[in-house]
């Protein structure tokens, strides 16, 4: 059945009104094949036990950590309303008196998964060069904890190159 969305689209961006083009990067710019984002900690399982030999379920601790690094974000009032994943780890590392090299290891493993993981919404690529292509202002933002040069290597992955500006709420601290 035939959906207009993206000649609805195009005929937005296309407006000579409109200067700046925004794009959100998570299930906007790239999609992974995960029912829920969580579930990329599941991967991170069998690593894990094996790693410090346990039953525990990595995606518990990493759950609970990212949720105890926000409370403890939230508590210090220093005007920041976001988490980076340095902070989540630290936190699981308190938590779970986990070494550094493991901690390391670990935040490494989940960087690579969510590049691994990644790949463009074809139909979005399409517009966001569409934009590109008509000289207009590209602005990339997301709420994710990721560092920015992780995020870039995303974009850069999936064939998102010549945007303007990349705001995360990790690296500008706010939501």
């Amino acid at each position: 059945k035939w959906n207009d969305g993206i000649e609805v689209a195009k005929s937005l961006i296309a407006d000579s009104e409109i200067e700046y083009i925004s794009f959100d990067i998570f299930d906007t710019l790239v999609t992974r094949p995960l029912y829920k984002p969580q579930h990329v900690f599941e991967l991170m399982d069998h690593e894990f036990k094996e790693l410090i030999h346990t039953n525990a379920s990595f995606l518990k601790i990493r759950t609970d950590g990212e949720a105890e690094a926000r409370r403890r974000v939230a508590l210090e009032n220093v005007g920041h309303q976001d988490v980076t994943l340095d902070e989540i780890y630290q936190t699981i590392k308190d938590m779970y008196q986990l070494d550094d090299d493991i901690i390391e290891k670990l935040k490494n493993r989940e960087n690579q998964l969510e590049i691994q993981l990644s790949s463009p919404r074809k139909s979005i690529r399409d517009l966001f060069n569409f934009a590109k292509s008509l000289n207009k202002k590209l602005i990339i933002v997301s709420d994710m904890y990721l560092k920015k040069d992780t995020i870039a290597q995303i974009l850069e992955k999936n064939g998102y190159k010549g945007y303007d500006h990349l705001y995360l709420s990790s690296d500008i601290r706010l939501t």
